[in-house]
């Protein structure tokens, strides 16, 4: 991988440790080849291929995306080189912080020309304004982005990929990624999400301040998606282009919640 040339050596070489302390731990993720280089001032990060096929959504996938989410939450003695902030997904935000990918999806999205004449504008001006980046919650090694499109199925199981900015961020954050793929518009597949809350619950126990901070935590990444939709499409087309994942799926966003903290507090 190629990282634009506005990304520091150092955070390429953090990927790179990340890598090596996951590949110590025998955990499922790609594994790096050779060490950091650079080419023309971009940093260079070369990892073995992984071969397989993208996960199908189902409940088994995210019964194993919980599992793995978990483990990775669960693991101890990471080296400092792996011990940055992170959470923020590497394509939003140079820093890879859920504060920066806040901020970054804000300035994105005020600097279209549409500011004041539609309310759906300033509703998502509005929540990004008081959007949290759940700094004060536990923090544990995260993968940005916990998703089928990073995954592959492999003989052996799924192997996660892409861990551009992996480090150290909240690990509701993470669980909300994961199951914010059981959301299916005002409501949400049962099924999935205990799957994916069961596997992860083998590993890690969340606390009341997470559990509380759990529907945010899920709407966290559609937010900034539906940021990034109107202001690409002002920049592209002069007209606001939804990508209908904020706050169209609000309510079953909340229901999965509900239902999360219900069960939880159940076992």
């Amino acid at each position: 991988m190629v990282f634009p040339a506005d990304r520091p050596l150092a955070d390429v070489k953090g990927d790179a440790a990340v890598l090596r302390y996951l590949e110590k731990q025998d955990f499922p993720a790609e594994r790096c080849v050779g060490e950091v280089s650079t080419h023309e001032g971009q940093g260079v990060l070369v990892t073995a291929f992984v071969k397989g096929t993208e996960p199908a959504p189902s409940t088994r996938t995210q019964g194993e995306l919980g599992d793995l989410v978990g483990r990775l939450h669960a693991l101890k003695g990471a080296p400092k080189a792996a011990r940055r902030d992170a959470g923020g997904l590497h394509l939003f935000t140079v820093d890879c912080t859920i504060r920066s990918e806040i901020d970054t999806a804000r300035a994105c999205l005020e600097a279209g020309a549409f500011r004041g004449t539609d309310k759906a504008w300033d509703a998502l001006v509005a929540k990004l304004t008081s959007a949290d980046d759940f700094a004060a919650l536990p923090k544990a090694l995260v993968h940005p982005d916990p998703a089928t499109v990073n995954a592959i199925t492999t003989k052996a199981g799924i192997v996660l990929i892409d861990w551009s900015g992996a480090g150290f961020g909240p690990r509701v954050v993470g669980l909300g990624l994961v199951l914010s793929a059981c959301v299916r518009g005002k409501t949400f597949d049962r099924e999935a999400a205990d799957a994916a809350m069961g596997s992860y619950r083998h590993h890690v126990t969340l606390d009341a301040a997470e559990l509380e901070r759990l529907e945010d935590a899920i709407a966290h990444r559609a937010l900034i998606h539906e940021a990034y939709s109107w202001a690409v499409g002002m920049a592209s087309q002069r007209k606001p282009a939804s990508n209908k994942s904020w706050p169209h799926n609000n309510d079953g966003i909340a229901k999965l919640a509900q239902y999360v903290r219900a069960r939880w507090s159940d076992r």
